[in-house]
């Protein structure tokens, strides 16, 4: 056969590069935004409350954590590993049991916050003594309580929608919705609490008012339909146990992150005072603040790699991963620089501006930032091994990154060097934690040594699967190139003949198709496997969906009628701004 031109493998890994990585900022902007209006609307109240009402108000707030930390923690949970597997099903083409999954949790979210809310309204005075004992804080924290409980449906609901939207192919609409809900929080903060004289419990009400208005809204506009509830019948609400599975480190990480600052606010009372408890209290939220960039990119990576993982593209999965790492590595030094330099930025956000405070909370902002440099990767390994399905090891890196770890260190460092010690403590059980992580990825990587490469677990393909990779620009007229090395790619597989030049003359025929839909400078990316007896080949390109079902304007006739006579069993998907073709051949039959 005669060579003809073709792109070297330098510039077809360029481009599948360029691909991934315009595809990743596509979503990643939009997810952070979001993330940053959601992580917002967890510690908005208390800095509106610290400057518009009294110190009482914002103890009510503070003693009722853990009823955001429980509401917090159901929806994670559901999101996280719904989310998961709603993508997965989208990979394989399955866009009905991908809405399936997105219907059992938003089902079995709302119940969980009426649940709740029943709950909590029949024992509203037993609940809130437990929270305050003695109900010292008097009838407003009962006022409060109320409200927020009746705000656990509501919330619960929109965040589990709004974690789905992006992997729906609307992560602009999740970031409007989630900064539209918290600017109208903010404004009726004041609303509620200075004009209609609300006190404390205005805050839970404008949260509730705010989430109900961002609900109606997406009612009103949202017209994707492929992200939709249908009827679910009892025995599908099964998924339920991947569900839990998949996020069920991260809902950890949300209960452990409340139990193990209650045990260092403990601490730091016996040791420091009301000093110290408010030097705790200003390092509980700039963790909130560092973390956001963390969630961002966890909340893209989630869909995209099991996205990646459905088609067994393990080195973009590799590529992505990566990439997440960098971005927060690169945002975790920037940050503790400042802090190191610039502790009183923290201290004035927070009007906590007296002496005695400043004093104590100055050498404890720089000592904790410390544990950011190691901290964020390890959250983002968290969210990685769940993808992975090694449910067990993200469950030990949350329990460890929480109170299983932080207590016993916090106990043993504040013994030896007082309040210090405390303030060692997020550092060193940091740092041990990436220690461990990096001992335990050895052990995997020599127990399943076909699986796993590298310190960071990354997956490999097979033994025995043979993969062509190519990546070349959508209007770049090579597609003789890619039936080529196609064809060639078959041969030197032992796939006979006749069936190597089919495949090699649908990647061609495919490609031209893809061309004729591209309305700019798109890319392609082919991906061709060969496994046992069977061979996939994938396609990814970045564009507005196309449809193989109907021709259109954009079509070519004869390459449209040729590809539908050559193809006539595919999957076809459109999931994280990517058109996915998948096109499978069964050797042993000769097709």
């Amino acid at each position: 056969m005669e060579k003809t031109s073709a792109i070297d493998k330098v510039t077809s890994t360029r481009v599948k590069k360029i691909l991934l990585s315009r595809t990743y900022m596509k979503f990643f902007v939009p997810s952070l935004i979001a993330a940053v209006a959601l992580s917002l609307s967890e510690f908005v109240d208390s800095i509106v409350v610290s400057n518009l009402l009294d110190t009482q108000a914002l103890s009510i707030v503070n003693v009722c954590v853990p009823i955001v930390t429980l509401m917090c923690a159901v929806y994670v949970m559901l999101s996280v590993g719904g989310v998961m597997l709603y993508t997965e099903r989208r990979g394989k083409s399955d866009p009905k049991g991908a809405n399936t999954v997105f219907t059992v949790c938003l089902v079995t979210g709302v119940l969980a916050g009426v649940f709740f809310l029943i709950l909590g309204q029949i024992f509203l005075r037993q609940f809130g003594e437990l929270l305050c004992p003695g109900l010292i804080l008097g009838e407003d924290l009962l006022s409060y309580i109320r409200v927020l409980l009746y705000s656990m449906p509501v919330l619960i609901a929109a965040s589990i929608v709004m974690c789905f939207l992006p992997a729906a192919g609307n992560p602009n609409l999740s970031m409007g919705l989630n900064v539209f809900a918290n600017i109208l929080n903010l404004i009726l903060d004041y609303v509620y609490i200075r004009i209609f004289g609300m006190g404390v419990t205005g805050a839970a009400a404008a949260t509730l008012t705010s989430f109900i208005t961002a609900c109606v809204l997406l009612l009103v506009f949202y017209k994707n339909y492929d992200l939709r509830p249908v009827k679910t019948p009892l025995k599908e609400f099964k998924c339920l146990k991947r569900v839990v599975q998949g996020g069920a480190a991260s809902s950890l990480t949300q209960i452990s992150f409340s139990i193990k600052f209650a045990y260092c606010n403990a601490v730091a009372a016996e040791l420091g005072g009301t000093s110290a408890i408010a030097a705790m209290s200003l390092n509980i939220q700039t963790m909130s603040i560092i973390s956001i960039v963390a969630a961002g990119a966890a909340d893209t990576i989630r869909p995209f790699l099991s996205l990646l993982r459905t088609q067994h593209d393990y080195d973009s999965t590799a590529y992505i991963f990566k990439k997440a790492l960098r971005i927060i590595e690169i945002w975790s030094i920037a940050n503790v620089v400042i802090l190191e330099l610039f502790p009183g930025l923290i201290t004035a956000l927070y009007n906590a501006t007296e002496p005695e405070i400043v004093a104590v909370a100055y050498p404890a902002i720089r000592i904790v930032s410390i544990c950011f440099l190691f901290r964020m990767v390890c959250m983002t390994f968290m969210n990685y091994v769940s993808i992975l399905g090694i449910t067990p090891y993200s469950l030990y890196i949350s329990l460890f990154d929480g109170f299983a770890g932080i207590v016993p260190i916090g106990m043993i460092l504040s013994r030896i060097f007082g309040l210090t010690g405390l303030w060692m403590t997020f550092p060193v059980n940091a740092v041990l934690l990436v220690c461990s992580i990096i001992v335990i990825n050895r052990i995997l990587c020599r127990k399943y040594p076909d699986r796993f490469t590298g310190v960071l677990l990354l997956e490999k393909d097979a033994p025995g699967v043979k993969v062509l990779d190519l990546a070349i620009e959508a209007n770049s007229h090579q597609e003789a190139y890619i039936s080529q090395e196609a064809t060639e790619f078959c041969l030197e597989n032992g796939v006979e003949r006749k069936t190597a030049l089919k495949i090699g003359l649908i990647a061609e025929e495919t490609a031209v198709y893809i061309q004729s839909h591209c309305k700019g400078d798109e890319l392609l990316n082919m991906l061709l496997q060969k496994k046992d007896e069977k061979m996939w080949l994938y396609f990814r390109s970045i564009g507005s969906p196309y449809d193989l079902t109907a021709f259109t304007e954009d079509d070519v006739p004869e390459n449209y009628k040729l590809l539908k006579a050559m193809i006539p069993d595919y999957q076809y998907n459109y999931t994280m701004g990517m058109n996915n073709l998948r096109v499978k051949f069964n050797l042993e039959e000769g097709n």
